[in-house]
C-alpha cells in the first residue's frame, strides 16, 4: 500500500467558534462553481510536512457518541477521493488571492477565480481571524452514503474510563418496531470483513434506516479535529501501534471500496443561490430567535418559562397534544412552574427537600409533571441513588393525586372546630380518609358553634373517616432534545420521555406560528434541539450561515 493512499479523518461541526463564526469546512460538502471541490482540513487548514504527498482520500465525520462500553463513535457524512495538496507547509501560511490552484480541468487558476454563488471563497471568509489557509486540497470527486445508509466508525475505549458516558442509542432514531439484520448489500463480500455485522441488545433495534459500523483498533483522536492514518513498516518499539493503525487503514480502505454504500454527492454548485437549502433530517431554520441573540438557547428554565407561557395561552389546542398521550385535559386546568415537591411533615409520607418540579399542570382528573433536560441528566443515574431526582417527583405527584380532597375535608373541619389544627388528615392504604387527634392527653377538638362552642365533636369528625377518596391519574414526562435522551431507570417506569421534536412538530401543525411572532422565535429555536446529534445541528446552521453570507455579498 503506497504512501499516496493515506487517509485523513476530518472531524467537522464542533467547537463553540461555530457558534457565532462560519466554520471553513463548510465548503467541503459543496463544489464550487466550476464543479470542483476544494477540501478544507480542520481546525485551520494547514498540514505539516510530514503529510505532504501522502494523503489521497479525506473521510469526513462527525462525532456520534461514546457507548457503554466507553468506546467512541463517530458517523461517515462521505469521503473525498483524488486528493492534491492545495497547501503547502514548506512555502506559506496565508494563501493569497493570486495563488495557482488546480480545477477539474486539469489547469491552475487564481485563487480569486474560485467563486460559490458567484462571490470569490476570499470574500466570503474575509476577515475571519481564524482562516489563514482557504484551502487544505483539490479532490477529485466527493461520495456520501447511500439514501437510508449510515456508516459509523467505533473505535477504541478511551483510556480514561472516568469519562461520562453518553448514550449513543439516544443519537439515533428510534424505531422499535423494525429489526435490523446486518447483511450487507455490497458488491464485493469478501473484503466485508470489517464491516461490524453484531451488536448489543441496546443497539440493534434502533434503526430504521441501514446501519454499517466499522471496528477500529485505535483510540479516537479526542483533542484533535484530524487523524491521520498512513501505512508503515511495523517494527520498532511502537510496533504494536503502527500494527493497529495499519489494520484500521485497511479497514477504512475496505469500507470505501463498497460501492454499494455511496453515492456521489448530489449537492450542486450555488449559482442559483436565491433559495434556501433542502432541509437535512426534516429540520427547518427559518430566522434567529430571540433565544439565540440572548445565548439562552441552552437554557432551561427559559425554555420552561416560555412552554409554561404557551400551554397557557394555547389551552384548547395542547388539550389535544395531550390527547396523543390518552390524557383527556379539561382545558381549565391550572399550571405552575418551579412547584416545591417537598412533602409536608405532618403527612404519612414524609420527604425531605423533594426539590423542585420544573412545570406541573393539573386539572379534575390529571396531574401531569414535566422534568425539562436539554444540557443536564438525571440525577442519579447510578448506584443506590439511580433515578433519585425522578422518584422524588413521582412520590410527590402520587401524594398530590388526592391531596386535593383532603384539602377539602380539613377546610371542612376549620369551619366546624374551634381547634382543628389537632387534627391530622390524611389516607389509608386503600385510598380512604383517615382522621387521628395529634394532641397529647385527652385534648379533643371542639364544635365551634356558638350555642355548643365546648361540646365535643367526636362523632361528627369520626364520619368523615372511610371516605373513599377521588384520585388523580398522575402522568410522567421528561422533555428532552433529540441528541440528549435521558436514561431513565427502570426503577422509575412510571416516566415517559417527549422529544422536542414532538413538541416543534406540534408548534407548526396545530399553533398559529405566523401570528405570533413570540411562538415563532420558541418554535425557531427549538430546531437545534430536534437534531439528533448537536453536530447535526452545527451543519445545518453552517450551511444555511454560509447561503446567507453569500446572498449578502452578492
Amino acid at each position: 500500500m503506497s504512501e499516496k493512499k493515506g487517509i485523513v479523518l476530518n472531524r467537522m461541526y464542533t467547537g463553540s467558534y461555530l457558534s457565532s463564526n462560519l466554520g471553513h469546512e463548510v465548503i467541503n460538502m459543496f463544489p464550487d462553481d466550476d464543479g470542483n471541490h476544494y477540501m478544507y482540513l480542520n481546525a485551520t487548514g494547514d498540514f505539516s510536512a510530514d503529510h505532504k504527498g501522502k494523503i489521497g482520500t479525506m473521510l469526513l465525520i462527525k462525532y456520534a457518541g461514546q457507548d457503554e462500553d466507553g468506546r467512541p463513535w463517530v458517523e461517515v457524512l462521505g469521503y473525498a477521493t483524488g486528493l492534491e495538496d492545495i497547501y503547502n507547509p514548506e512555502l506559506r501560511i496565508r494563501q493569497s488571492e493570486e495563488d495557482q490552484v488546480r480545477s477539474n480541468a486539469g489547469r491552475s487558476k487564481p485563487m480569486k477565480d474560485i467563486k460559490y454563488g458567484g462571490v470569490p471563497i476570499h470574500n466570503i471568509f474575509k476577515g475571519s481571524a481564524q482562516q489563514d489557509v482557504l484551502i487544505s486540497y483539490y479532490a477529485e470527486k466527493l461520495f456520501v452514503p447511500q439514501k437510508d445508509i449510515r456508516i459509523f466508525l467505533r473505535f477504541a475505549p478511551f483510556s480514561n474510563q472516568s469519562r461520562s458516558v453518553i448514550q449513543f442509542a439516544s443519537s439515533i432514531e428510534k424505531n422499535k418496531n423494525d429489526s435490523l439484520e446486518f447483511k450487507p448489500n455490497i458488491e464485493n463480500n469478501n473484503e466485508a470483513t470489517y464491516i461490524w455485522k453484531k451488536v448489543g441488545e441496546d443497539v440493534s433495534r434502533l434503526y430504521s434506516s441501514k446501519l454499517y459500523v466499522v471496528e477500529m483498533e485505535t483510540k479516537f483522536a479526542s483533542t484533535s479535529l484530524k487523524r491521520y492514518y498512513t501505512y508503515k513498516e511495523v517494527k520498532g518499539k511502537d510496533a504494536d501501534k503502527i500494527k493497529k493503525s495499519n489494520n484500521d487503514l485497511k479497514a477504512i480502505a475496505s469500507l470505501i471500496a463498497q460501492k454499494g454504500l455511496w453515492i456521489e454527492s448530489p449537492d450542486s454548485a450555488l449559482i442559483n443561490s436565491d433559495s434556501s437549502l433542502s432541509d437535512d433530517n426534516n429540520t427547518k431554520k427559518k430566522d434567529v430567535s430571540i433565544f439565540d441573540i440572548c445565548r439562552i438557547e441552552n437554557n432551561e428554565n427559559c425554555f420552561s418559562n416560555a412552554l409554561a407561557h404557551f400551554i397557557d395561552k394555547y389551552r384548547a389546542e395542547w388539550c389535544k397534544f395531550f390527547k396523543g398521550y390518552n390524557i383527556t385535559l379539561d382545558d381549565k386546568f391550572e399550571i405552575f412552574r418551579e412547584i416545591d415537591a417537598t412533602i409536608p411533615k405532618n403527612n404519612n409520607d414524609e420527604t425531605e427537600n423533594g426539590g423542585r418540579i420544573d412545570l406541573l399542570i393539573k386539572d379534575e382528573k390529571n396531574i401531569i409533571v414535566i422534568e425539562n433536560k436539554i444540557k443536564s441528566d438525571i440525577n442519579g443515574v447510578k448506584g443506590e441513588s439511580e433515578g433519585k431526582q425522578l422518584k422524588r417527583y413521582q412520590k410527590y405527584a402520587h401524594w398530590l393525586k388526592y391531596q386535593h380532597e383532603l384539602d377539602e375535608i380539613k377546610d371542612e373541619l376549620q369551619k366546624q372546630y374551634v381547634n382543628s389544627n389537632l387534627f391530622d388528615v390524611h389516607k389509608d392504604i386503600e385510598d380512604k380518609v383517615l382522621i387521628t387527634i395529634n394532641s397529647k392527653g385527652n385534648k379533643q377538638p371542639y364544635l365551634r358553634d356558638k350555642k355548643q362552642v365546648e361540646v365535643q365533636g367526636k362523632e361528627i369528625w369520626k364520619s368523615y373517616i372511610g371516605k373513599e377518596i377521588k384520585v388523580l391519574e398522575v402522568h410522567l414526562f421528561v422533555l428532552s432534545p433529540n441528541y440528549n435522551i435521558p436514561h431513565i431507570p427502570k426503577s422509575c417506569g412510571e416516566w415517559e420521555t417527549i422529544t422536542y421534536e414532538k413538541i416543534s412538530d406540534f408548534l407548526e401543525k396545530d399553533l398559529p406560528l405566523s401570528e405570533d411572532i413570540n411562538l415563532e422565535d420558541f418554535f425557531n429555536v427549538m430546531q437545534r434541539h430536534k437534531c439528533k446529534n448537536l453536530c447535526d445541528w452545527l451543519r445545518i446552521d453552517m450551511r444555511n450561515k454560509f447561503i446567507a453570507r453569500i446572498k449578502f455579498l452578492k
